[in-house]
């Protein structure tokens, strides 16, 4: 689930033409811990983490809005 969020986000942000803040975003590898929490990880020590990401800039609910609804989309 996590993966495929992740992809459609990226997706939805890339469609994103025109947003007042900018959506540059990093991305990490990650897994999920025994408390379930997101743990980043090196891709070399664990082949099967997931790409996660976060926003370089605080984004506000207009954009967030956006690029969910083309998360929708997709």
């Amino acid at each position: 689930m996590d993966e495929e969020c992740f992809n459609l986000a990226r997706r939805a942000v890339s469609a994103f033409k025109f947003p007042k803040i900018s959506t540059e975003y990093k991305t990490f590898h990650a897994i999920r811990n025994k408390d379930n929490q997101i743990e980043e990880v090196s891709l070399e020590d664990y082949p099967d983490a997931i790409p996660h990401a976060y926003f370089v800039n605080d984004l506000n609910y207009e954009e967030l809005e956006i690029i969910i609804a083309w998360m929708k989309f997709y």
